[in-house]
């Protein structure tokens, strides 16, 4: 992927919400994630409009990219797999937990289905699903069989 298309994805994936921003994070000397004090050219920058200016420190950038990367993996093996639509194949279970290992490692709240708004417990049978937010790409995951709502 693209430097500024991986920056573009991971702000859409994982930064926080803008109106949470501290004004050191609003104006870039801030990491976004862990609020630890960039110095100056040290911050990655995540893009964004004026007076936007997210950046972020290197540990956070590159837990979040693998977060964003496995969940990419999971999603495109999804796509392609004839098992998958009737219930996850084993390759799908291993890309699940590797992204569920990655989220935790980034320290991102536990996912949850965005059909039925339950947290996805670990074990459960979900996919990953892509679908188009007023700001973009939204990146979320759905049970596999019927909710329990």
């Amino acid at each position: 992927m693209h430097e500024s298309a991986t920056m573009e994805a991971l702000r859409l994936y994982a930064a926080p919400a803008p109106i949470t921003f501290t004004a050191s994070q609003r104006s870039g000397t801030a990491c976004v994630w862990c609020e630890r004090e960039l110095q100056e050219r040290e911050g990655i920058p995540l893009g964004g409009p004026p007076p936007w200016h997210p950046h972020a420190c290197v540990p956070c950038c590159e837990r979040r990219i693998r977060a964003l990367q496995t969940y990419l993996d999971w999603y495109h093996h999804g796509v392609r797999c004839r098992r998958c639509p009737r219930g996850s194949c084993g390759k799908a279970g291993a890309l699940q937990q590797a992204h569920l290992d990655a989220q935790q490692q980034a320290g991102a709240p536990p996912p949850w289905c965005v059909e039925c708004w339950d947290v996805i417990l670990p074990g459960a049978a979900v996919r990953p699903i892509l679908w188009q937010g007023l700001r973009g790409l939204v990146f979320s995951y759905v049970h596999v069989c019927a909710c329990s709502r």
